[in-house]
């Protein structure tokens, strides 16, 4: 499986940089993946959206972008192997939206490397994409997943790329800071 950050036309995962003070750059976008995200701050600091930027927001995005580049190989250049036609592969158990990071991070996961073995990589096979994920949602993650990316209830001036929707899904609904817990847990020793 190859790397999305050794794709040639890809560059590789940024360095996320939250304390950084610069003034934003209204209207910078990042290419990360073939994907476009909008910036906020330096250009070294990505975020999915440009309203706002935290520590746990970044670390989240960071993680996220790793595992995209770890479980999503190059562009298919060659079409699926025969087998992988007859079989009947079993979809990742669906993510119901609660807040946990680290089942969050599973489930992105499993659901990568799934659409990593179905050969749905590459910014062209978005639409692919999120037709899976959304199969892969259950409960309060569903109904947003569809009013938000799928069928949005608002006009919208393009599409939400797969990555953007995961980032969105991150944003929703993983709202506990995983640091401030551990940092308690650590106090109270």
């Amino acid at each position: 499986m190859g790397s999305i950050s050794g794709h040639p036309n890809r560059p590789s995962a940024p360095q996320v940089h939250p304390a950084t003070s610069a003034a934003p750059y209204v209207g910078a976008t990042s290419t990360i993946g073939g994907y476009q995200l909008p910036l906020l701050g330096a250009p070294s600091q990505v975020v999915a959206s440009p309203d706002h930027t935290n520590l746990r927001d970044s670390l989240g995005i960071s993680m996220i972008l790793s595992i995209f580049d770890k479980c999503l190989g190059e562009d298919p250049d060659e079409p699926l192997p025969p087998y992988l036609k007859q079989i009947k592969l079993k979809a990742p158990n669906p993510f119901d939206g609660k807040d946990d990071s680290d089942a969050f991070n599973v489930w992105l996961e499993n659901l990568l490397s799934y659409l990593d073995t179905l050969s749905l990589r590459g910014p062209d096979l978005d639409i692919q994409r999120i037709s899976f994920t959304r199969q892969c949602l259950t409960g309060e993650a569903a109904v947003w997943y569809q009013q938000t990316v799928t069928l949005p209830i608002w006009p919208v001036d393009r599409p939400m790329s797969h990555l953007e929707s995961i980032i969105g899904l991150y944003r929703r609904f993983i709202l506990t800071d995983q640091f401030a817990v551990a940092a308690r847990e650590f106090a109270s020793v």
